[in-house]
């Protein structure tokens, strides 16, 4: 009788352990044996393109044919068609994950108490891309258009200097005795076209308050009206309807206009007394926007969103957001370039390093690509943590992930010009013209 009492009770109490062990499982906490105590787990999520990959953690456990697929919906593994792996321990942990025929990517994780580490849209790109040569006939360059490809081989009489993948339309230049003629073409009646520069000088003459000494510098697409361009000269702005036609003055200055740029409602004007002045093109709204930097030279000046920048010949950088005040939201020194990512995150170059600021979080992390500048960098089309950038070693593709290494792929060398279309990647390489067809990337 007595035994079978100690018997019990040794019973329940192995059950309150384990019961007891388990309820903390349930709640994300495990036994560190090394620190001698209870702590919160994290975890990673992954999610990758293509699907049924190996994955590997520590270079311990493997999953083989785990289903990602964040471009087609797929298997889903988990969530969001991703996998959560949970109840890992807080630190720095291998993540490895391959597939055969693809180039492995790999990430040292910083996994956090209670916290989720995410990797949302992970690419793996083939060992070898496929490239087709569109044009082999000594292309000087080429430009894109609603209806396809406009190629330049150089013996044209005019230049190409503006054309848009949302309509046909294209603007031409053509230098005169030392002055700018600007001509507008539609590829659908090739046989016609309009000279701008002419239009524009008629138009002023018949108002006697227009300036007349005016020369077009700079031609822009309305963002919203196929009939309309934006015209900016050395002191004004313009909007010319060159079909009916008519000319309309936006903005006038005595001071030279160094910087203008468009967006999707809105014009952005900076002068070389450094004033912003901003015009709502639907509401016909100017407004000069308060930023004190007289002595300042103003070398970049770029936006995204709300956000916009201004990078002086001093290397320092300011950063702005028109919804709150006019005042720098964030300052940096010593920068070389810059360029804006994803939302609140900006792509800084220091002495040939490349680091990402998270104005949000207000933190930043290091990018380590081999390269020593970016000419060029546009967002790559199927995921907002990669970008394709114009180095001086060629196209690079590369992401934007916190952690060790950077994954990055040269897609090619020697690239003069890229632009993504239609699911496809068109370059320009040495007089020739080539074209990837993005989709056959990957066969899931």
């Amino acid at each position: 009788m007595k035994e079978s009492k100690i018997v019990f009770i040794f019973l329940t109490l192995i059950f309150l352990i384990i019961g007891s062990y388990l309820v903390l499982l349930t709640q994300g906490l495990v036994f560190d044996w090394k620190k001698g105590k209870f702590i919160k787990t994290g975890g990673i999520f992954l999610n990758s393109k293509p699907g049924d990959v190996i994955l590997k953690i520590d270079q311990k456990s493997e999953f083989k044919n785990i289903k990602f697929n964040f471009l087609n919906g797929g298997i889903l593994s988990n969530i969001n068609g991703g996998v959560l792996i949970e109840k890992i321990l807080p630190g720095i942990h291998l993540v490895e994950i391959s597939k055969e025929g693809f180039q492995e990517w790999s990430k040292k994780v910083e996994v956090k108490e209670g916290l989720v580490t995410e990797f949302p849209e992970i690419i793996l790109l083939p060992k070898e891309i496929p490239f087709e040569i569109k044009e082999n006939n000594h292309l000087e360059d080429f430009f894109l258009t609603a209806k396809g490809i406009i190629k330049e081989t150089g013996q044209e009489k005019e230049k190409i200097v503006l054309t848009n993948q949302k309509n046909t339309l294209i603007i031409t230049q053509k230098n005169n005795q030392n002055k700018k003629n600007y001509f507008i073409s539609d590829i659908n009646e090739t046989s016609s076209f309009l000279n701008i520069s002419e239009i524009f000088q008629q138009l002023k003459q018949k108002d006697s308050n227009l300036k007349e000494k005016d020369e077009i510098e700079e031609i822009f697409f309305h963002p919203f009206s196929d009939s309309k361009l934006i015209l900016k000269t050395q002191k004004a702005v313009y909007e010319l309807d060159f079909k009916k036609p008519k000319l309309k003055p936006i903005f006038s200055s005595e001071n030279e206009i160094t910087h203008l740029l468009i967006k999707e409602n809105e014009i952005l004007i900076l002068d070389n007394k450094n004033n912003l002045i901003s015009y709502h093109l639907i509401f016909q709204i100017l407004d000069q926007k308060s930023i004190n930097f007289e002595n300042l030279e103003i070398k970049k000046f770029a936006e995204k969103d709300s956000l916009f920048g201004f990078l002086s010949t001093k290397k320092d950088l300011f950063i702005f957001d028109f919804n709150q005040s006019h005042q720098p939201l964030k300052t940096f020194k010593n920068i070389e370039n810059f360029f804006f990512l994803a939302k609140n995150l900006i792509l800084l170059q220091k002495s040939q390093k490349f680091e990402v600021f998270d104005l949000k979080r207000n933190k930043s992390w290091q990018l380590k690509l081999p390269i020593k500048e970016i000419k060029e960098i546009e967002n790559f089309f199927i995921s907002n943590y990669y970008f394709l950038a114009l180095t001086e070693k060629g196209l690079l593709l590369f992401e934007i992930y916190e952690g060790e290494p950077t994954n990055w792929y040269l897609l090619k060398e020697k690239v003069k010009k890229f632009y993504q279309h239609q699911n496809s990647l068109y370059l320009l390489k040495e007089n020739q013209l080539f074209e990837s067809k993005i989709k056959n990337w990957w066969q899931d």
